[in-house]
């Protein structure tokens, strides 16, 4: 392989990058002005395209790796919804001991483990989604459909979730402690 020739935007040295995440690829880019090139299947590609590209010819390494990155549906889908299942476990898991509970203090545990755990997950949410969704964007037609799509899915199912938590053990045992009083 051929050394790489320092950039042509700044001068700045060239790095040769190898992705090994769900496939074997190689880039090369200047670490001091982002740029890069394309993801070429063998390092001699890469350092000939590097080597032989202008300024026009080189991309920001961010948006090479938007438009190469791939996504998966099912794995939007999930990932939303296990995010948004996390940000309020725990104050599901405590309802029941507030229910239960005569004390006031319970309740305001309760409350402020709940405001806690919205005032942190929820920005935290709204910070991956956003990302997420710049993601899609980027994506062609048919897979940007699919993935907003599943996003539509992940939040139906988080609400199905919930409801099915409240109607199967929420209410009867909001019923049983009501019958007990």
């Amino acid at each position: 392989m051929d050394p790489l020739n320092p950039c042509p935007l700044c001068g700045g040295e060239a790095s040769l990058v190898e992705i090994r995440k769900d496939r074997s690829a190689f880039y090369c880019c200047c670490p001091a002005c982002d740029k890069s090139t394309d993801e070429y299947g063998t390092p001699e590609a890469a350092a000939d395209a590097w080597n032989n590209s202008g300024p026009q010819g080189l991309k920001d390494t961010y948006d090479r790796t938007l438009y190469a990155l791939v996504m998966n549906p099912a794995a939007t889908c999930w990932q939303l919804t296990w995010r948004l299942l996390l940000m309020t476990i725990f104050p599901l898991v405590m309802l029941p001991n507030a229910i239960l509970s005569t004390d006031s203090f319970m309740w305001i545990a309760w409350l402020s483990v709940t405001v806690l755990c919205l005032a942190i997950g929820v920005p935290l949410f709204i910070r991956y989604d956003r990302r997420r969704r710049s993601y899609i964007r980027h994506l062609p037609e048919e897979s940007k459909k699919a993935n907003e799509k599943a996003r539509l899915r992940a939040f139906i199912l988080v609400l199905c979730i919930y409801l099915a938590l409240f109607l199967i053990i929420f209410l009867p045992f909001a019923l049983m402690q009501g019958l007990k009083s």
